[in-house]
């Protein structure tokens, strides 16, 4: 009886460490798509798509939250597409708000309203 107790305790605490190490290896993403005026602030909407790429690609230098991060422009012309998507990456749920509420992030984010006619974003986990 005492083997199999201690058996028992070795088997609880090997799934404790391994759902531990689920949790530590679970990634969050964050993915929002703009779509953007036709004009704005004398630029053309490819215009201000490249600008916003650049903008949002120079986070990562500035925000040690973001695990990755990966902007894409959009090349389908249907009337219901999106010009511009950001997809990041982040470790924890903290990091992920911690990114939202981060000053630069703020920066970019007072450029995209003045320049944005929509936006979607998904917030979820994901094993990595």
């Amino acid at each position: 009886m005492r083997h199999a107790m201690r058996d028992l305790s070795r088997l609880l605490q090997k799934n404790l460490f391994h759902n531990r190490d689920l949790v530590r290896n679970h990634m969050i993403k964050h993915i929002v798509a703009w779509k953007l005026k036709e004009h704005a602030e004398g630029r053309s909407r490819m215009e201000n798509a490249l600008l916003l790429k650049r903008e949002l690609e120079s986070m990562t230098a500035k925000i040690k939250e973001i695990r990755s991060l990966e902007v894409g422009m959009n090349f389908n012309d249907g009337q219901d597409a999106y010009d511009l998507v950001l997809v990041t990456e982040f470790t924890r749920k903290e990091d992920l708000e911690i990114y939202q509420n981060h000053p630069e992030h703020q920066r970019v984010v007072a450029i995209l309203r003045r320049l944005r006619e929509s936006r979607v974003v998904v917030d979820y986990g994901s094993n990595g």
